[in-house]
């Protein structure tokens, strides 16, 4: 367990133009060694041929044909992180509006950590939660969370319970939140909802409120 930081825009950048790079890279090169072979002759056939001297693998490994592809794969990446630049500058990450004040510190579960208490962490949510799109179950994020905490506080016993279920929002969530998130009697509840209800064009209102209503059932039952 442990605690998350931004990912930085840069660095979101850099896997795509790597994975591209890394792509576009050996096809080139494919293709400007077969080229080259192409307008090359073939040697006369000898008892001892010779091997391949270090100019020709030079020629074949940066000819025109190659460093153009790679030029345009690396305008193509920066295209992308232009464009990726332009939307994040149009559309900022701003608090909700009507929030009451915004995210400080967490002080119950700060005391029960220096009290030396246990901490129950409730991940709360859809795919997103339960690991949809995770190379494997050791890297969704409540599984990072909790080797992050785990790190940042070896001696503290603390437990991350993923309560996600892939392809639910608001209403299917409120069936299971007594037993799955309450009755676990969580120090802290992280609820992730609202992507399947754009995706299946609920009701924003109603969604709304089921979601406030759940929150009120955590907080009543001693959940932050």
């Amino acid at each position: 367990m442990s605690s998350l930081r931004p990912f930085c825009l840069t660095a979101w950048l850099a896997v795509p133009a790597a994975a591209v790079l890394l792509l576009l890279s050996p096809a080139s090169q494919s293709r400007a060694q077969t080229q080259a072979a192409q307008a090359t002759p073939a040697p006369q056939q000898s008892a001892d041929p010779a091997p391949a001297s270090p100019s020709q693998t030079t020629v074949a490994a940066t000819s025109p044909d190659q460093r153009g592809i790679t030029a345009r794969a690396i305008d193509k990446v920066k295209q992308v992180a232009k464009s990726a630049g332009d939307i994040f500058s149009r559309v900022p990450c701003l608090s909700p509006k009507g929030g009451a004040k915004a995210m400080g510190s967490l002080p119950h579960v700060a005391g029960k950590l220096v009290a030396g208490q246990p901490v129950v962490i409730v991940a709360f949510g859809s795919s997103s939660t339960a690991g949809f799109g995770a190379s494997s179950p050791e890297f969704n994020y409540p599984n990072r969370l909790a080797a992050q905490l785990h790190r940042h506080y070896p001696t503290a016993d603390i437990t991350v319970v993923n309560a996600g279920v892939g392809g639910e929002d608001a209403p299917e969530m409120m069936k299971r939140l007594q037993k799955e998130v309450i009755d676990v009697h969580p120090d802290l509840v992280i609820w992730q909802v609202g992507t399947n209800a754009v995706l299946r064009n609920l009701d924003p209102g109603d969604t709304a409120k089921l979601v406030e209503d759940g929150i009120s059932r955590i907080q009543a039952a001693g959940g932050t």
